[in-house]
């Protein structure tokens, strides 16, 4: 079971804003890194139930204006730091299943975003070691 395109574009829309760059640190923006691969592997790799869960997340993710603000407005809509805004207040909602959702969505991300070489080097303060196709191997 895989993520549709349409899925697919409104799943980076949304990774961008919870993972936006910094100028100020020089550390990039999961904008620049592959998601579409990471997603396809991501996919391919899990369980239906986690496939279910993203589409969901995104889903909610996608009414976040509405809910959060009451703005008539769906995400993809809003520019990208309004985009930002509605998925922070999403993530401090007071309930509880709102939250998670964007936790949920962030903890995905995160995989792909903390694997980078820059993200690594700004986190640790050293190069990333080499920990040959961690990610990419399939195990069987």
């Amino acid at each position: 079971m895989k993520l549709t395109t349409t899925e697919q574009r409104w799943t980076r829309l949304i990774l961008e804003a919870i993972f936006p760059p910094d100028e100020e640190e020089n550390v990039p923006g999961i904008a620049s890194m592959d998601i579409e691969t990471f997603l396809d592997d991501f996919c391919e790799t899990s369980p239906a139930q986690a496939i279910l869960a993203i589409r969901a997340a995104v889903l909610v993710c996608l009414f976040a204006p509405m809910i959060t603000v009451g703005q008539l407005a769906f995400l993809t809509s809003l520019p990208p730091s309004d985009r930002e805004k509605a998925l922070e207040k999403l993530l401090y909602h007071p309930n509880y299943f709102l939250r998670q959702i964007v936790a949920v969505l962030k903890g995905i991300g995160a995989l792909l975003y903390a694997a980078d070489p820059a993200v690594q080097i700004r986190m640790t303060g050293r190069p990333p070691r080499n920990l040959i196709g961690i990610g990419r191997r399939r195990l069987t």
